[in-house]
């Protein structure tokens, strides 16, 4: 795909009073665009991709995401482990089944919030 700044000369701008700058044009595909956006919204940096695939988002994660990733889904088990080794609350037989609902559970949650994060939402 092609990066905003490539697009922003093809395109003809169309400023009305209000601020607003309408985008028109075509891309290389035969697409017509047709945008409009406050101007302090444009970007000041090029867009990579506008529908980027999963393993094209996780290539962008900083390694404080995948950190971050870790911690939310390692803590809240490591936790429970160690507050049923303390004052146990159920059959020590059933930790392990809870960890296998546990950990996934806590793993999309953390990669969820970790995407939320780096794309600034």
């Amino acid at each position: 795909m092609e990066s905003f700044e490539s697009l922003k000369d093809t395109f003809s701008k169309f400023p009305d009073k209000t601020g607003i700058i309408s985008f028109e044009g075509t891309l290389s595909n035969g697409y017509k665009v047709v945008a409009k956006m406050p101007a302090d919204d444009i970007p000041p940096y090029p867009i990579i991709t506008y529908e980027p695939y999963l393993s094209q988002a996780y290539d962008y994660l900083r390694p404080t995401d995948y950190a971050l990733i870790a911690g939310i889904t390692f803590g809240p088990p490591a936790a429970f482990v160690a507050l049923e080794r303390h004052r146990p609350s159920i059959s020590y037989r059933l930790i392990p089944k809870s960890l296998m609902i546990q950990i996934p559970t806590y793993f999309l949650i953390g990669v969820t919030t970790a995407m939320k994060l780096s794309i600034g939402i």
